[in-house]
């Protein structure tokens, strides 16, 4: 389900196919913004293996709205950290304090 929202969130139409690495190469086809994808794909698979380490560790329960919204927070993060390009759109959205707007959370 985390993955179907991440889709969403996209506006990418995608069947999840059964093995991680088939959506690697099927979310590794869209040319134009192929390092987007490759960013977000890696930090979901992160985020999922974070997630499920501390519900069998630590006893924690997230629900998955609260996971995805951290891998669009995580993914922003990434992502500004290592495109000059997004810089203007962070500028935007600090400016008119619509962060959370420009990411879809909450």
């Amino acid at each position: 389900s985390v993955w179907y929202d991440i889709f969403q969130w996209l506006g990418v139409v995608l069947v999840v196919p059964h093995h991680l690495f088939v959506l690697f190469d099927c979310l590794s086809g869209y040319a134009r913004s192929k390092k987007g994808f490759r960013l977000i794909w890696q930090t979901t698979l992160w985020m999922i293996w974070k997630t499920r380490n501390e519900e069998i560790f630590a006893n924690g329960v997230k629900f998955i709205k609260a996971v995805v919204d951290e891998i669009k927070v995580m993914s922003w993060r990434r992502l500004c950290s290592t495109a000059v390009a997004c810089s203007l759109l962070v500028v935007f959205c600090l400016q008119f304090a619509v962060v959370w707007l420009c990411l879809g959370v909450g």
